[in-house]
């Protein structure tokens, strides 16, 4: 068994942002045996969403109303589900083998196709329909796969990289041509062009390594970033020049020209950034590495139509994000999120940092005009707009989306708080300008970060998985209004008591999950519920109908 819930037109406060919550959708397991993750999310130029992760046991992946049961083979398979400009599904498929699979990216085409990417165990049948094609892993410890699905489903191609010690694909991206940059880790040897050929790479350790493919799955051209420490990687982003843009973290010295030159780089101590451009025919155009004293990790990579690069990465001192000229130094109280931005051919443009205890940043997205949107956790407290907003976390980990301009000025932030653990892997944005965003979560979780409450309850130890879409009216606004009433007990058997600040001349209506009216009432400080079914059902006033409160029938 799982839950799934499909909210549609709820206003979504953000504070000091107001927008139009077009629809919700979470998906969670219900049983100690079921399991749901999310690993990425990505948006086409219709609005449709395409998210994947890995999921256990058996679970209804439809959103709505209807069922659509998959069921894992053995052990961990991996889902690929696409949903509809209003959160309905539209087709959802699992990748399985006998053992363990991981997906870890999503990346997509201007023709709807969408590339898939982790890494996996044993044998596995990359085909989700009535054919068969499988792979089988050369490692024990995993090899990296892709396979590349058309706007339906169905299976185009899939690939591996063999590796003799481990290897994944973490992040992938298409360029204009539909041909497909796609990186990740290794270690001890991998050969980097999956067909009949061969291109070893090899690290002692661990390296981060790169492969071009054309629309068909041919190889073009591969290399390597080996080092004498654990080298990761962390985004990648297509440039107009029909090149590549790549982050990572980097241990000791490691070589960052992927082809048969030299180019030595050693930190000051472990863990610091790179920032890695090629040329479309994968010879090294620049790099450049950010890190001092201490730790220091990116978070995602995008290069704007301009030809600029933003990217994200938490420090944890005194840090000079300026390589050339005038120091530009962010001063980190604990681990802070950067974000940074370069021009065309890397050099400072200018650095925003998120000051607060501890927060870490997530992916990253630009539109035309250079608005970008970074997400991210904090714990404990998070200050945005120099000191001018601030949240507390008193649990775990909460998730936040933040936007500045071109500038680096302050748009917008929300964030999603929740009981236990909020994160989002997936951003994403619709030509009209409609926001989509999705993630994992973990215990009762608010998804209206603003004054009001639209809460959500699962289980603490167990993750749900969700995705939300936001209208294009988001501007900065400041929030006075208050949801004006609360219901308790919730869950419910019989007996709702609400408490309110209206007039009691309104009246009350129970809506279910598809959005059709369970029942409207002149208001009263108690509801009898007791012949709904069980389930989740939404209770708003009929005069502001932005005004809800989720509650669960027993």
């Amino acid at each position: 068994m799982k839950k799934t819930i499909l909210l549609f037109s709820l206003l979504f406060y953000c504070f000091p942002t107001e927008a139009q919550l077009e629809w919700l959708s979470v998906t969670s397991a219900l049983q100690s045996t079921e399991e749901i993750g999310a690993a990425a999310m990505v948006v086409d130029n219709s609005g449709n969403t395409y998210s994947c992760g890995n999921f256990y046991s058996t679970l209804d992946f439809d959103p709505g109303s209807g069922t659509h049961y998959l069921t894992a083979f053995n052990n961990f398979d991996t889902y690929v589900r696409k949903l509809d400009s209003d959160g309905h599904l539209v087709w959802v498929i699992a990748l399985g083998g006998t053992e363990e699979e991981n997906a870890l990216g999503l990346a997509i085409d201007n023709n709807q196709h969408i590339l898939v990417t982790g890494f996996f165990n044993d044998t596995v049948d990359f085909d989700p329909g009535i054919g068969i094609y499988q792979l089988t892993s050369l490692s024990s410890t995993g090899n990296a796969f892709a396979v590349k699905l058309d706007l339906n489903g169905n299976f185009e191609w899939a690939k591996s990289f063999p590796s003799t010690g481990h290897s994944r694909v973490k992040t992938a991206v298409f360029n204009a041509n539909s041909e497909c940059f796609l990186v990740g880790e290794f270690s001890m040897e991998v050969d980097v062009d999956p067909n009949a050929g061969t291109a070893l790479n090899t690290s002692n350790y661990g390296g981060v390594f790169i492969s071009k493919l054309d629309a068909n799955g041919n190889f073009i051209w591969g290399g390597s970033f080996p080092g004498e420490g654990w080298n990761e990687s962390y985004g990648i982003d297509d440039t107009s020049d029909g090149g590549c843009a790549i982050t990572g973290s980097f241990e000791y010295t490691t070589d960052f020209d992927p082809g048969p030159g030299v180019h030595l780089v050693s930190p000051n101590i472990i863990s610091h950034i790179f920032l890695v451009k090629l040329s479309g025919s994968g010879n090294l155009d620049w790099v450049k590495t950010y890190g001092s004293q201490y730790y220091h990790q990116p978070g995602s990579i995008a290069v704007s139509d301009q030809g600029n690069y933003y990217l994200t990465g938490d420090y944890s001192d005194t840090t000079d994000f300026n390589l050339t000229g005038t120091p530009q130094v962010l001063i980190g109280t604990g681990r802070n999120t950067f974000i940074l931005k370069l021009d065309s051919s890397g050099n400072f443009i200018w650095v925003k940092g998120v000051d607060g205890d501890a927060n870490f940043p997530g992916r990253i997205l630009l539109d035309s005009d250079e608005n970008c949107i970074i997400t991210g956790s904090f714990t404990s407290h998070v200050s945005f707009n120099s000191g001018a907003i601030t949240f507390d976390s008193p649990w775990n980990s909460d998730a936040f989306a933040l936007s500045l301009n071109a500038s680096g000025g302050f748009n917008w932030v929300f964030i999603i708080p929740s009981s236990s653990l909020s994160s989002i892997t997936g951003i994403g944005k619709d030509p009209d300008g409609n926001v989509y965003v999705g993630g994992t979560f973990f215990g009762t979780t608010d998804f209206d970060p603003g004054p009001g409450t639209l809460t959500i309850p699962a289980s603490p130890q167990d993750p749900s998985v969700f995705i939300l879409k936001l209208n294009s009216t988001l501007s900065v606004k400041d929030i006075s209004t208050k949801n004006e009433f609360a219901i308790f007990p919730n869950p419910s058997k019989d007996i709702l008591t609400i408490y309110s600040a209206f007039d009691q001349t309104e009246s009350i209506a129970i809506y279910d999950l598809t959005g059709c009216e369970m029942r409207s009432n002149q208001y009263s400080n108690t509801i009898d519920v007791s012949d709904l079914t069980s389930g989740t059902y939404l209770i708003v006033r009929n005069s502001r109908r932005e005004e809800g409160q989720i509650f669960v029938k027993e």
